[in-house]
């Protein structure tokens, strides 16, 4: 009887420990798995980070004016360096701005049907279009523009130029 013990308690031994040796070798592998993500989720970000740099420095340094506006409200999101310049205004300044102040009262309608052709077809483009600078002064400019998205944001985007 005592060898039938002892058998009894060498094989619960042996099963303990195999089973002890699956759970560690389970652990090692998870381990490993977490860190292949991490460095799969490091080297995304990186990506993600240099497309975005990219994009920065390929709209920033553009040599048209580019713009982003909401289409709801037509408040400017973002204007690139070229448009600071044409316009006056700096990037801080620009997203407290409506499209409105930045075009004469003359040719604000002409603007509202471009807008309205954006929404209907997805694109439209104008030129003769007279744009007022910060220091009041205007210059005659044209216009393309698409209908486009930034998450869950509708939103306008384009290049405008001075043709004066």
């Amino acid at each position: 009887m005592n060898t039938a013990i002892l058998i009894i308690v060498a094989i619960a031994v042996f099963m303990a420990a195999r089973w002890a040796k699956q759970k560690q070798n389970q652990a090692r592998e998870m381990q490993e798995s977490l860190k292949k993500s991490e460095e799969l989720s490091r080297q995304q970000a990186e990506q993600l980070k240099d497309y975005n740099d990219r994009d920065r420095q390929l709209v920033q340094n553009a040599n048209d004016a580019l713009f982003i506006f909401g289409q709801k409200d037509g408040t400017l999101i973002e204007v690139n360096r070229q448009a600071e310049e044409l316009l006056g205004y700096t990037q801080g300044e620009v997203t407290h701005l409506t499209f409105k102040v930045l075009f004469s009262r003359e040719h604000r309608q002409r603007l509202l049907r471009m807008i309205s052709a954006i929404i209907k077809k997805g694109h439209a483009e104008t030129s003769g279009i007279k744009f007022r600078r910060k220091d009041g002064s205007q210059f005659i400019g044209e216009i393309k523009a698409r209908r486009g998205r930034i998450g869950n944001r509708q939103i306008v985007y384009g290049n405008f130029r001075d043709i004066t």
